[in-house]
């Protein structure tokens, strides 16, 4: 399970019982608000403090797809 971290500019991974199972800080998180993952298990993050759109790799790495 993904959640977003608003306030602390973070994407975390849960387990079902919620325990964290990795934390990713990266510049391009600032103010993290929604998220998707897609059909192809690809996760797309709506960033608020850049108003961008970006995609999250299981690697961690961030790749801006869109932006205002």
């Amino acid at each position: 399970m993904y959640v977003t971290s608003y306030s602390h500019h973070k994407l975390l991974t849960l387990s079902m019982d919620g325990t964290v199972l990795s934390s990713l800080k990266d510049p391009a998180l600032r103010f993290p608000r929604c998220l998707n993952v897609l059909e192809t298990g690809q996760l797309l993050v709506c960033v608020h403090g850049s108003h961008t759109v970006v995609q999250v790799a299981r690697e961690g790495v961030v790749v801006t797809l869109a932006s205002k």
